[in-house]
């Protein structure tokens, strides 16, 4: 009997310990999830909206990230990151490797060539302010954006997390920089979170102000299909930037505040404690959690919404998605912008890693009116695969911005 219990105790703590090393956690009901419980919940200030609603690094974050970056070239003494927004560390440790002459990636060398250059312009002096401040006054990881008097093109990158450069390592390896390396004058607006919406807001104000050549918007087919309408705003944020990680600010249409959304985050993917020893019970332990999943499916538990969550319940259900994205919309008119002022217009398409040959057939119904560009030289192999990653690494990075270089320069 007893070698039968400790059999049976030890078979329970191997289940334990496939189930940590699987990405499962006690009370969380999903697995390797991105987000963090927390019982006081608060708004990074790394990000913040413009009076047009345009996210992108804040101030405080700008001074930040220029700050570490001179500290850490001084040798100075301290935590490097402090509390800093993940996104904005990696900045730091790629610019510091860079000023430190430790970094000897193709971009690094770009740079000690323009140090070694006798007869700089302007866009070398852009450069190099950037390496020392590589977020812009707008908030953006890019030279600053002027209308540079230059023989470069001129090329405006959109996009999301892609284009800002993740999960390039150093993030100076990622595609936005590596154009910039290959003589060409790249102002990037790439940010953590945007979307088509972010990108046509961008596009109407930066065009006239940059004059560019080239508008290349890099959609990223795994988060930039919209089946809602958006309208960005200066105090609505599509994404809450927050201690327990980034919070989706406008999921079905509609925006939600930081609050509304951890606690709808924690109605789906948390299992319910209160009220119930055998809740509380079962989310001591990962083997505990997955059994309440499983009772919960067959009907034997259930959960019971707080009033605030059953009204967003109810509104949710009221939303009603579009079949087909209506992303289209905001492209036509990122297009007719660029016609208007006479810039070559570029639609590039990033696949999702889970299919870099995408079916054309279905590109066409979703974009008809519009010309679609996608990289055919790409594999699965140039991602990272993690369940909570599946950007670019520094092989998928170049090889896009091959992709880009070639029709850029076409």
């Amino acid at each position: 009997m007893l070698v039968g219990l400790l059999l049976v105790c030890l078979l329970l703590l191997i289940a334990e310990w496939v189930l940590k090393k699987a990405g499962y956690k006690p009370g969380v009901l999903v697995r390797n999830a991105s987000f963090n419980a927390t019982d006081s919940l608060f708004v990074k200030t790394d990000y913040a909206l413009d009076s047009n609603g345009i996210m992108s690094v804040s101030k405080i974050g700008q001074q930040l990230v220029a700050q570490k970056i001179a500290a850490h070239n001084k040798n100075t003494s301290g935590k490097m990151h402090d509390e800093m927004e993940y996104t904005l560390q990696k900045i730091v440790t790629a610019f510091a490797q860079i000023l430190s002459a430790s970094d000897t990636s193709e971009f690094a060398a770009f740079i000690q060539q323009i140090k070694e250059k006798n007869n700089s312009n302007s866009v070398d002096s852009a450069i190099l302010h950037y390496i020392y401040n590589p977020i812009n006054s707008m908030g953006f990881r890019s030279i600053e954006f002027n209308n540079y008097s230059t023989p470069k093109t001129k090329v405006l990158l959109l996009g999301d997390s892609f284009t800002f450069g993740l999960t390039a390592s150093p993030i100076t390896n990622c595609f936005a920089d590596l154009l910039l390396a290959n003589n060409l004058c790249v102002f990037n607006t790439g940010i953590v979170g945007a979307d088509p919406a972010q990108y046509e807001i961008i596009a109407r104000r930066l065009i006239p102000l940059l004059k560019p050549d080239v508008v290349c918007i890099n959609y990223d087919l795994s988060n930039d299909n919209m089946f809602y309408y958006r309208t960005p705003q200066s105090n609505h944020p599509a994404w809450h930037v927050t201690n327990a990680g980034w919070l989706d600010g406008h999921p079905f249409g509609f925006y939600i505040s930081a609050k509304q959304a951890m606690e709808y985050i924690g109605y789906l993917y948390f299992l319910p404690q209160s009220g119930s020893p055998f809740n509380r019970l079962c989310s001591k332990t990962r083997i505990g959690t997955q059994v309440w999943q499983l009772l919960y499916k067959i009907g034997l538990v259930t959960k019971v919404p707080s009033p605030d969550i059953g009204q967003l319940l109810g509104k949710i259900k009221q939303a009603k998605p579009y079949e087909k994205p209506v992303s289209i919309e905001y492209l036509c008119q990122i297009e007719q912008l660029c016609e208007n002022a006479g810039a070559d217009f570029i639609f590039s398409l990033i696949p999702d890693r889970k299919l870099v040959k995408p079916d054309l057939k279905q590109l066409g119904n979703w974009f008809p009116d519009i010309d679609f560009y996608v990289p055919q030289n790409l594999a699965q192999e140039d991602y990272f695969q993690t369940p909570t990653d599946g950007h670019f690494n520094n092989s998928g990075h170049k090889k896009y911005a091959q992709h880009l270089l070639g029709l850029i320069n076409d």
